[in-house]
């Protein structure tokens, strides 16, 4: 089981079938909440295989599942009896000792986290303690405790379905190791990996972000083998961008620019990829200009049929911009939420 940034599962799941092309779809619970997307699969590959996914934020090892979860207070008695019994908690314990290091603690600790979707009699604190009640009889020597366990339990409750699963990732999954600076409000590294994925940029080729803040889209785009270019306005943003990209090891350039104004050549990069400005700080007229300038000057210094790829939460001005002049294509949308907001990725070729 993966959890991926709610709207990226369509791409997780092609970064799926090209990791493991005997891998069987169980589900995709989309849109169940604004918080994560949940992919549930079947697959015979290391564990380890899947912490090097890009779009998704956490893996996990299912011990067990429910089919026909009673709505009502039998609920909490039949979530007991999963934790209790559920048939592939040793081989889930066998993955999280194969990726995780373990704390040499006396009793191994653990908490349950639970999420919950549709109607219930019960709440869910109730699911919570009927998950530990049950973990409880089966490992009795092991501690339960609030935070910082050893293990993470996960509980997904949608509807009539849930699944109980141990957590192999940690957070540096999620975050990355190479943002050793995070500016308030950055992109999320998955949703950057998006961005560099829908660019369609090549090993070798030149991705450019115009607007790249703290460069999470350019080290991204590093990782796959891109020579990357990137720029801001805030100085602020550039040196933590430039200290990102030393994190990751990332041969990058940077400047401190203008993006209507780009000093670049016309049709001398292969790709963008660029978190537009989303408009609470802005009136709707000054965001209009930005986004008409900068179309504009990606139009001049994309090489003809390159993509554009951009996050934005203003689509139908960027399909308005973009079809005047019938200068850009946009060959695809995916909707997704990013830290609570709605928003757009969306895809654009520049016509030949």
């Amino acid at each position: 089981m993966v959890h991926v940034v709610p709207g990226l599962e369509e791409l997780a799941w092609e970064e799926l079938t090209k990791l493991d092309r005997a891998l069987e779809r169980i589900a995709t619970w989309a849109h169940i909440d604004r918080r994560a997307g949940v992919l549930l699969f079947r697959s015979f590959q290391p564990p380890g295989a899947f912490l090097r996914l890009r779009f998704a934020e956490d893996v996990f090892s299912v011990v067990g599942s429910i089919r026909d979860l009673p709505a009502g207070r039998r609920g909490p008695k039949a979530l007991a009896d999963l934790a209790r019994t559920g048939g592939a908690l040793q081989e889930a314990l066998r993955h999280h000792r194969d990726v995780q290091v373990r704390r040499r603690h006396a009793r191994p600790t653990y908490r349950v986290l639970v999420r919950k979707s549709g109607q219930h009699a019960f709440r869910r604190i109730d699911a919570q303690r009927a998950c530990e009640a049950g973990l409880a009889k089966r490992l009795p020597r092991w501690r339960l405790v609030e935070d910082d366990a050893e293990l993470e339990f996960w509980l997904q409750i949608v509807g009539e379905e849930a699944v109980l699963a141990l957590r192999l990732s940690s957070s540096q999954m999620r975050h990355r190791s190479y943002l050793s600076v995070s500016l308030p409000g950055a992109l999320k590294p998955a949703v950057a990996a998006a961005l560099v994925q829908l660019a369609e940029a090549f090993p070798g080729s030149l991705l450019l972000d115009p607007m790249c803040g703290g460069g999470t889209v350019l080290a991204e785009a590093a990782e796959r083998r891109l020579l990357v270019l990137g720029g801001d306005l805030d100085s602020k943003a550039l040196r933590a961008a430039r200290r990102n990209l030393i994190a990751a090891g990332a041969p990058g350039r940077l400047a401190r620019w203008d993006v209507a104004r780009l000093p670049l050549a016309d049709e001398s990069v292969d790709a963008i990829a660029a978190n537009l400005p989303w408009g609470k700080q802005q009136q709707p007229g000054d965001l209009e200009r930005l986004y008409k300038r900068f179309l504009g000057e990606a139009r001049r210094v994309l090489r003809p049929g390159r993509r554009v790829a951009l996050l934005t939460s203003q689509r139908p001005l960027v399909e308005r911009l973009a079809g005047r002049g019938r200068h850009f294509s946009i060959e695809r949308r995916l909707a997704v939420v990013v830290r609570g907001a709605d928003a757009w990725l969306l895809a654009l070729r520049k016509r030949d």
